[in-house]
Order: structure tokens, then C-alpha cells, then sequence
């Protein structure tokens, strides 16, 4: 019996979409279960931690969580990557939007080929500008300070910022600050009033992808702090010894720093999707 083509597509459409939500599941296991075994070996005792076969059944403890507080100053790097990655996402989004404004609305001779200097400058490894980078700092009595290491990532954020909101800022059509200027507004008036809330998405989500990128950086870190300035990217490693790797308290110390990221990714995921789709509709 041969069956109708409506019936015949309904039943393709409808493995089609099976197909697709087990792609998807299967995706998405492999995606999360890394941070699901993370956040639960920071329950265990080192012994289970090395437990084989794992453990996935166990009393959970939070004695790893208690140790890395108490007996090393956890909460001391922790503040300081908050201040660091903080401090240096509102400066760069501040200056990089001003920036990016420029180039979008000013055309002037070259004003390509400056955007496009500005995203070469991600191509460089960082690793080659740290020796530079260590001289510098060290002529300026600034290693291991926050100020320091704050100047360091802007200059790999900053450009990464510039190249995005120049994007948002010229989806944003010009007519309307011109408006706004012909009823009395100023350039800078008419900037702060018409096209700041129109690009707070794509500023949010700008925002977010370089606070994640200061927040786990770690081999500038590494060798630009001691133990005044050291982030939670380089404390972990004090979980490191001749006698092995403590891996319940690494485990620990991972969820601690997700946590934070986690939180703020949550309170603006309105903003931030709104940001990622913007632009790829017109209208």
C-alpha cells in the first residue's frame, strides 16, 4: 500500500526532528558532563576523588571547599579577580565604544584599515608580547599590582571590543542621532540618549565574552603576579605538590570559579541573547 505524500513527508519531518533532539542530547551530555564530574568530585575525599571505578554514589563532604578557604587566602584571590576582570571590562567597553562610534559614524581616510589593524592584533599570541610586557611593568614598579595586570588585559580585550561594538554601532541607522541633534541635542548628548540604549545588548554581551576571557586567563597572570595580585586561574596551582594533584580541592576551587560567571551570565541572558541575535535581522 502506498502511502500518501503528505503522510510520507509528516513521518521524514518527524524523524528529521527526532534525528535532530537525539544530535542535540547526546551534544549537550557531552558538553555538561565535564562540569557535572567537576562539581561533584569537589564533594568527595581525595581518596574517593581517585576512586576506579568513580564513585557515584557517596556521603558528599564539603571539607574541600572549608580547606581551601581556610588554609589558603582563597578569598583573597578570588577579590582579586573580581576587581581585575571588573575593572578591566568597564574600562575597555567604556574607551572601545567610544572607539568603535568613531570609526562607524567618522569616515575618514584609512578608517578601514584601522578597524582591520585592530582585529590583526588578536592573531599575535600572547605568550610573544609577555617578556615585553614583564620589562615594562617591572620599569614601572607595577608587577605584581592590580593596575598592571588591569593595563595588560586591556590591551588584548580592547581590540576585540572596538572590532564587535563597531558592528552594533553601524547597524544602529545614523538618521536617528541626526534627528536628535536637529531638536537640540548634542553629538555626545545625542550618543548617551539615542544610541547607547540601542546597543546595550550587543554592549552586554561584548561584555560578557571579555570578562570571561579576564577572568580565566592565566599564563599572563602567571607571570605578571605574585602572590599580591594573583588570580584564581593561578591559586589552583597550589594545588599542585610533590606529593600529587589534590584533585577534590582543584575541583573545588573550579566551582568557586564558575560560580561567579555563572551568576552574572544568568541576570543578563536577556540581554546577552538579545546581543548575540543582533543584527541578523534587519527591519
Amino acid at each position: 500500500m502506498i502511502q500518501p505524500s503528505g503522510r510520507r513527508d509528516r513521518t521524514k519531518r518527524l524523524i528529521e526532528t527526532v534525528a535532530i533532539y537525539v544530535l542535540l542530547t547526546i551534544f549537550l551530555i557531552g558538553v555538561l558532563f565535564p562540569i557535572y564530574w567537576m562539581v561533584i568530585s569537589s564533594f568527595k575525599t581525595r581518596i574517593q576523588a581517585l576512586t576506579l571505578p568513580p564513585l557515584w554514589v557517596f556521603k558528599p563532604t564539603f571539607d574541600n571547599y572549608i580547606g581551601i578557604f581556610q588554609h589558603r587566602p582563597f578569598a583573597h584571590y578570588l577579590l582579586n579577580s573580581v576587581i581585575i576582570a571588573t575593572s578591566t571590562v568597564i574600562f575597555t567597553l567604556i574607551i572601545g565604544t567610544l572607539a568603535a562610534f568613531s570609526l562607524a559614524r567618522f569616515k575618514f581616510r584609512g578608517s578601514d584599515d584601522i578597524a582591520l589593524w585592530f582585529l590583526s592584533t588578536q592573531m599575535i599570541p600572547p605568550i610573544i608580547a609577555l617578556i615585553p610586557f614583564f620589562l615594562i611593568l617591572r620599569m614601572l614598579y607595577m608587577l605584581d599590582t592590580h593596575l598592571g595586570l588591569i593595563m595588560i588585559y586591556s590591551t588584548f580585550t580592547l581590540p576585540y571590543i572596538i572590532w564587535m561594538m563597531r558592528g552594533f554601532v553601524a547597524e544602529i541607522p545614523p538618521e536617528l542621532e541626526e534627528s536628535a541633534m536637529v531638536h537640540g541635542c548634542s553629538r555626545a548628548k545625542a550618543f548617551l540618549k539615542i544610541t547607547v540604549p540601542l546597543i546595550l545588548p550587543g554592549f552586554v554581551a561584548t561584555g560578557i565574552f571579555c570578562i570571561i576571557m579576564c577572568w580565566n586567563e592565566f599564563l599572563v597572570a602567571l607571570i605578571l603576579t605574585g602572590d599580591t595580585a594573583k588570580t584564581l586561574p593561578v591559586a589552583t596551582i597550589d594545588f599542585l605538590s610533590e606529593r600529587g594533584i589534590m584533585w577534590s580541592h582543584v575541583c573545588a576551587a573550579g566551582t568557586v570559579m564558575m560560580i561567579p560567571i555563572l551568576g552574572v551570565s544568568f541576570f543578563v541572558q536577556k540581554y546577552m541573547i538579545r546581543g548575540l541575535a543582533y543584527g541578523a535581522i534587519k527591519g
